[in-house]
């Protein structure tokens, strides 16, 4: 009897200076998660170094087709935010959620994306792969690439150029990327991130067969941290939604592109009248599907470099800061 109580005494001695219990860490329910990968997700992890849980992104979305293919037109725009962290495959990720416009063709049918930062690439998580990819890749040089998979179906980015952009006296550092079918050619801002679109375009629905005739990201309007202004494209307000309803008729006597062709820069030749001398004028080029590649603020050099685009045809347009069109659907040709 003495050593069976003493057995019982060992017993709750030990429960006590080592109690069981269950892992109180539950799983996040993102309903984008693949069910065969929601064991390798939970919540409550420390947070990576970007993108901060501030961070705010306001991109402008257009009509399929852009400003040529409606009248009137609604620009409005879609807003993306950090709403938490987790914890994927031993990678702490941020949480990056679409607030609106579930609609849109390049939202790639879901709402939360997830991504991490580390060693300056920034990686997202493939949901039907079950695995990360490469998003951008700043330590990349000019001359380097590196693979996208979306879905199922993959790309291959190539950096044509690397340089720095002053923004509000910081300089940052940005690269210059294009792709075969024109899915995330564009410019992307270290800590900011891409110019045109945040993710891939156009991919997804080409991937899975699917068509799209919805809005479509069009470029970014805005960056916050902190609820502090750090990058801002045009006038308009960050989340402004306005009509377009015409193209001013404007003597465009004296504009002209050159050269055309061109493999490497197109130089603009102004016509002298008001809208030349605004201070505040935007282009935009187009392929032949419609699709947006480069979008910025015409610089006082006047000089375009599409050098990073492929061959083929495209399509010019000349904005004011009222988004008024006044050039529009001017053809060039890409060497």
């Amino acid at each position: 009897m003495r050593k069976l109580f003493l057995v019982i005494f060992l017993m709750i001695l030990v429960s006590f200076l080592f109690p069981f219990h269950l892992d109180s860490q539950t799983s996040t329910n993102f309903n984008t998660i693949s069910p065969l990968h929601q064991e390798d997700i939970s919540t409550n992890v420390s947070a990576n170094q970007w993108p901060p849980e501030s961070a705010e992104w306001y991109y402008e979305t257009l009509p399929m087709g852009g400003l040529g293919g409606c009248l009137p037109c609604i620009i409005s725009f879609q807003k993306l935010i950090i709403s938490g962290d987790t914890l994927i495959q031993s990678k702490n990720c941020k949480v990056l959620q679409r607030l609106n416009s579930l609609n849109m063709c390049d939202n790639m049918g879901s709402t939360f994306e997830f991504i991490y930062e580390s060693n300056d690439t920034i990686f997202w998580y493939n949901k039907l792969l079950g695995d990360f990819t490469i998003l951008y890749n700043f330590t990349a040089d000019v001359g380097d690439s590196w693979e996208i998979f979306v879905h199922n179906c993959s790309f291959i980015v190539n950096v044509s150029e690397k340089d720095s952009v002053l923004i509000n006296d910081k300089y940052y550092n940005r690269l210059h990327i294009y792709d075969d079918n024109n899915y995330f050619t564009g410019s992307i801002i270290e800590n900011i991130g891409h110019t045109t679109s945040f993710f891939p375009r156009n991919i997804f629905w080409e991937c899975e067969e699917l068509g799209c005739d919805s809005d479509f990201i069009d470029g970014l309007r805005c960056y916050l941290q902190n609820d502090t202004l750090i990058y801002k494209w045009k006038t308009e307000a960050c989340d402004t939604s306005y009509d377009i309803t015409g193209i001013e008729k404007t003597n465009t006597e004296g504009f002209n592109l050159h050269p055309n062709p061109t493999n490497n820069y197109l130089n603009i030749s102004l016509p002298h009248n008001s809208f030349s001398n605004s201070n505040n004028l935007y282009y935009y080029l187009y392929n032949t599907k419609g699709q947006l590649v480069i979008k910025a603020k015409l610089a006082n050099n006047t000089k375009i470099y599409i050098g990073n685009l492929i061959p083929g045809i495209y399509y010019f347009q000349l904005i004011d800061e009222s988004s008024t069109i006044l050039i529009n659907n001017f053809k060039i040709i890409k060497l």
